[in-house]
């Protein structure tokens, strides 16, 4: 048995001392690993008792200091070491040399992914109540509101007239200029003060059916026929309105700044119409009902219909719930809705419909 054992180790001996002097392929760049043979290990088979075990040691890097006893002879046939490198070295190997390598990006520092940048809609709207607008159907809010501004605009010249020649002025018309004149001197939110003060002081309340005995009758300030607001003394809610318009767009308040509003008024159960005016990025709401200014904010109870100005009639609606967006093809995106709340009844809702009915204004 111990003869047949110092045999094994002999032949393992003879072929350990027969092995390739060193591994030294890529040696001089110090990025394959060097193998020191195992040659001094001479013991015969007669002195080992116990033999140790034969091993070929590895240095991970030739420039190692244990490392200059290393054989450094012939090439070895034995296979190359896979190589590892860094993208800065193949750039740098590169030099100025025509590359086709194509980065990322310039800056190291920033990281980028493959998905796909979408944008996401703003969840606060531009319009009064922080509310959207789209174009309202043709109906009766929106006839209406065409005829008024026809109205208005062949008043103008009239009015323009009065402004400076005094004398040429019927009462009303030289009552709604003076009001003109001194909302120009002033800066916009005194000019919405005074304009909200002198309108509702001008006009006393009356409701159409006592007045013209029909419903809805909108008049502007001063009319061809006599018959506008400031000519009479007298109008309801969207008079009142109508009249700060016009008085605010001849004092010089551009006319995307301005919006007649026709809302529901939750508090009492009533539909009504205010002046919205745009004042430092927020909107200022002028009521007849108070000789203050309101932030839209503030009115919690009105449900927003419509909004009149320059660019006809529109409807409100509100904006899409943040949230992760959805992919949706254009075929399938959903349309604004109209913004009507929870809690309005069926005979509000039908007012509120397609055709443009419109609101019974108090």
């Amino acid at each position: 048995m111990i003869k047949s054992r110092a045999l094994a180790y002999a032949f393992v001996l003879a072929v350990c001392a027969g092995m390739p002097p060193a591994i030294n392929a890529e040696e001089e760049s110090g990025l394959a690993p060097v193998v020191m043979p195992a040659t001094n290990l001479t013991h015969t088979a007669a002195e080992v008792q116990d033999p140790p075990l034969a091993i070929a040691l590895a240095y991970p890097d030739a420039t190692d200091t244990n490392s200059t006893s290393v054989n450094r002879g012939k090439r070895s046939p034995w296979p190359t070491p896979a190589r590892f490198f860094t993208i800065n070295q193949v750039i740098a190997k590169h030099g100025s040399a025509p590359s086709r390598l194509e980065l990322a990006s310039i800056r190291s520092t920033e990281t980028l992914n493959d998905q796909t940048t979408r944008e996401i809609p703003p969840t606060q709207g531009v319009e009064p109540f922080g509310l959207f607008t789209f174009k309202a159907p043709d109906g009766l809010v929106s006839l209406k509101w065409r005829k008024l501004l026809s109205d208005t605009e062949t008043e103008a010249p009239i009015l323009e007239r009065c402004r400076t020649q005094r004398a040429t002025c019927t009462p009303a018309s030289a009552r709604f200029a003076s009001i003109i004149d001194d909302a120009a001197k002033l800066p916009l939110r005194a000019k919405l003060q005074l304009v909200n003060e002198r309108v509702n002081g001008a006009i006393r309340y009356t409701e159409d059916w006592e007045q013209w005995h029909q419903s809805d009758v909108w008049s502007a300030p001063i009319d061809v026929l006599h018959k506008g607001s400031f000519e009479t003394g007298m109008g309801d809610c969207e008079d009142y309105a109508i009249a700060k318009y016009v008085a605010l767009r001849e004092a010089g308040v551009p006319e995307h700044n301005l919006r007649v509003l026709l809302v529901r008024d939750q508090a009492v159960h009533l539909d009504h119409a205010v002046l919205a005016a745009l004042d430092g990025g927020h909107w200022v709401i002028l009521d007849n009902r108070w000789s203050r200014l309101s932030d839209d904010s503030e009115l919690r109870q009105f449900v927003p219909l419509f909004a009149l100005n320059h660019d006809g009639a529109k409807m409100f609606a509100a904006p899409y719930a943040a949230g992760p967006m959805k992919s949706m093809t254009k075929a399938h995106r959903a349309e604004p809705q109209p913004y009507v709340d929870s809690s309005l009844s069926n005979l509000v809702r039908l007012k509120l419909g397609a055709a443009g009915a419109l609101p019974l204004l108090m």
